[in-house]
């Protein structure tokens, strides 16, 4: 076999696996990497002994989902025949481990399908979280139930899984609507409204069941939360559970629980019609149902009948396994089959009992007085515990909390402050709470926004609870002027997003803000304690995302900022030493400032167009990477690019590009967006490209990475 082929079939399945959270697709990835050796495993033992440090741990029984026991039996097979072969291997007790785990999952796919599952001695092997003991254990405080997906990592294929999904409620929403918080991570189009029709169908339903209900707020999270979500068919379930646990959490006599022995697919609009998945990945979501021990599928009602011709062929291989098929056309639906929900009512001397023990503070004239001193006490002198550890935003009000939710102070910050963080949600803060003296309680530090169109200044403030007085007040503004740029003026910038870095002892503010007009965006560098401005970093162009990395492990993060750089027409991402954050970005002669030495960025690298782009740039000079996304377990940092927007349902959705970064900088490999490939596609078959973008050209796109050494820009 050609060494320069093997040695690139091995560096494509070590990218492959850096870049995939699915432990699923890792172990398919080492396993083709297997058969194109052509059992030649002693030949190259050094590249096998290298890919098995990376052999998933597949200790988990939701891994084994979807998975059809021929398929692993031949990796099973592969795997022992490699180990037997390199001694290596064969002595490695973390190898042998992980393989006993997968010989374990084997067997449990057999229990599933109604196949003898023995061992040597009779007995069943059970792998962690065993499914048929979690049915009989279900948490009494969240909603769970299993969704079948898609697993998928660029070109190396797909599989179907089960995810479980749980629901909580935490308390009433703040504003008059229904809010779900998804806690997994969310990428693809409209990412950021994921499930937002969910709850409002979730609401509406909830209005439909009962009278005056109040507004609530819950978050839904996966088990084995670490791999990204996209796509929308998950809706169904979660708008079902997220109406379980409101219903349940206005604490009526009767409410509803959804059979954790079921699975759910489909999507939602608001008002709870259950629309139709994705008919390409329907298969393998069935596959995932059928492979596991749930009992019922629920899909789509115009899906039912494809649906139930998918379950006919795989029961034609293996008889013994029983799944039935639920088609529904809303999500109320599911509550009319009691084999889907569990339908509970509490007793009238139960539910009084609970009601009494709601307002147990009246059982007793003591408890009563208790209660009284505590509420007279908190009136004259507020909450004991007086350090702000949670801010909340209501009206034009900065509401800072104590860890127990207490109300220490209100600030008045303004309208447009709020509407911003409203719009942007959890992606950008203009304050920070931070123990600035050293007293042990937090100060709150703020940039003022005004809606005011003429925006005359750009004011920092310091704020002290435990004192209630101002400690300081700064009004920012930047001195430049661009020669060949007349129409950029200096002057006052608007404020995006604020983050702190402790370093050396000394916490800094570092704060982003933007020109009005065109370009440049500034980075202000201050002292938390005084407000002494320490820095200014100008860039040539938008900063669209910025966030603190500890990069190097060293105790100090470092600024990581991504947006566009006007002087190259290009997306860009880079980085700053936290002590040294003045100077100019990376510039051509045409955008030099004058007043501005070069900046000494850590790194900074120009991302260029993909082919898709180009053929946009007739129409749109720049490509925009817009956020950054930060997985810290796997020290990986993932940026999204828009090449191109498109309008759908009446909102333009971003075709994205995600090149991803280990946090030495180095690109570990580029993903792209479900818009992405089909606008590919279409530009390929319309002839407008020459090619579809496939692993291979990405590969050599990355290659095409300007890195910032500043003399090669």
């Amino acid at each position: 076999m050609d060494p320069l082929k093997i040695e690139g079939l091995y560096e494509k399945a070590k990218i492959d696996l850096s870049v995939s959270d699915s432990e699923r697709i890792q172990l398919d990835i080492i396993y083709s990497f297997i058969q194109k050796l052509e059992g030649h495993f002693e030949k190259f033992d050094s590249y096998l002994i290298q890919l098995f440090e990376e052999l998933p741990e597949l200790n988990h029984s939701l891994l084994f989902t979807g998975i059809d026991p021929e398929y692993l039996d031949q990796v099973i097979k592969s795997i022992e025949l490699v180990v037997a072969g390199i001694p290596e291997l064969r002595n490695d007790a973390k190898v042998r481990k992980k393989l006993e785990h997968i010989r374990d999952g084997r067997k449990q796919i057999n229990s599933w399908l109604g196949l003898s599952s023995d061992d040597g001695n009779g007995s069943r092997l059970v792998l962690r979280s065993d499914p048929k003991t979690e049915i009989n254990a279900v948490r009494k405080d969240v909603s769970e139930v299993y969704i079948p997906v898609l697993e998928r990592s660029g070109n190396t294929g797909s599989f179907g899984r089960l995810r479980k999904i749980q629901v909580e409620v935490i308390g009433e929403s703040r504003s008059r609507e229904y809010e779900l918080r998804p806690t997994f991570g969310v990428i693809g189009a409209r990412s950021a409204n994921l499930v937002k029709e969910a709850a409002t169908a979730a609401g509406n339903f909830l209005k439909e069941s009962i009278s005056s209900p109040h507004y609530w707020t819950g978050t839904a999270n996966f088990e084995l939360g670490h791999a990204w979500h996209a796509g929308r068919s998950a809706n169904a379930a979660l708008a079902a559970s997220f109406y379980c646990e409101m219903l349940r959490a206005e604490n009526k006599r009767e409410y509803f629980g959804l059979n954790p022995g079921i699975a759910i697919t489909g999507d939602v609009d608001e008002f709870g019609t259950v629309l139709e998945v994705d008919e390409k990945s329907l298969n393998k979501k069935i596959e995932a149902a059928f492979y596991s021990w749930i009992q019922i599928l629920v899909v789509p009602i115009g899906q039912l009948e494809e649906a139930s011709v998918q379950v006919e062929k795989l029961q034609a291989k293996y008889p013994e396994r029983k799944l039935i098929i639920k088609g529904i056309g809303h999500i109320k639906d599911l509550f009319y089959d009691r084999r889907l929900t569990f339908h509970h009512k509490t007793s009238l001397p139960r539910h009084a009992a609970q009601e009494i023990w709601k307002r147990k503070s009246s059982a007793a004239f003591i408890t009563i007085m208790i209660v009284l001193l505590l509420v007279i006490s908190g009136l004259l002198y507020g909450p004991i515990d007086k350090n702000p550890s949670l801010v909340e935003l209501e009206g034009h009000f900065m509401v800072l909390k104590n860890e127990q939710g207490a109300v220490i102070d209100k600030i008045d910050v303004g309208e447009e402050f709020v509407r911003y963080h409203e719009e942007k949600g959890s992606y950008s803060y203009l304050y920070q709470l931070l123990d600035i003296d050293e007293d042990g309680v937090n100060e709150v530090i703020w940039a003022e926004r005004s809606r005011s169109t003429n925006r005359e200044k750009l004011v920092v403030k310091a704020w002290s609870v435990n004192q209630d007085k101002a400690i300081w007040e700064k009004e920012l503004s930047s001195e430049f002027s661009f020669k060949e740029q007349p129409e950029i003026l200096d002057g006052t910038m608007v404020p995006l997003e604020m983050v702190s870095i402790n370093v050396n002892g000394e916490n800094r503010i570092y704060l982003h803000a933007s020109a009005t007009l065109f370009f440049p965006n500034m980075i202000y560098t201050l002292n938390a304690a005084t407000g002494e401005m320490l820095d200014e970093y100008l860039h040539t162009g938008r900063i669209l995302d910025m966030a603190a990395v500890d990069l190097d492990e060293d105790g100090t993060e470092e600024l990581v900022y991504t947006g566009v750089n006007n002087a190259f027409w290009s997306a860009f991402i880079g980085v700053l030493d936290a002590n040294k954050t003045g100077g100019q970005s990376p510039h051509t002669e045409a955008y030099k400032a004058d007043n501005f030495d070069p900046a000494e960025e850590r790194y900074y690298a120009l991302i260029p167009k993909t082919v898709v782009g180009e053929f946009y740039s007739k129409v749109e000079k720049y490509t925009y990477a817009r956020r950054l996304l930060i997985d810290q377990e796997k020290q990986l940092i993932s940026v999204q690019v828009s090449e191109t927007r498109r309008s759908i349902r009446d909102d333009f959705v971003s075709a994205y590009i995600i090149p991803t970064f280990n946090y030495d900088m180095k690109l570990v490999g580029v993903g792209t967006s479900d818009l992405y490939d089909i606008i590919a596609k279409e530009l390929f078959e319309e002839g407008h490209i020459p090619f579809i973008p496939d692993n291979e050209y990405f590969e050599e796109f990355s290659d095409s990475l300007v890195y910032q050494g500043r003399d090669s820009i």
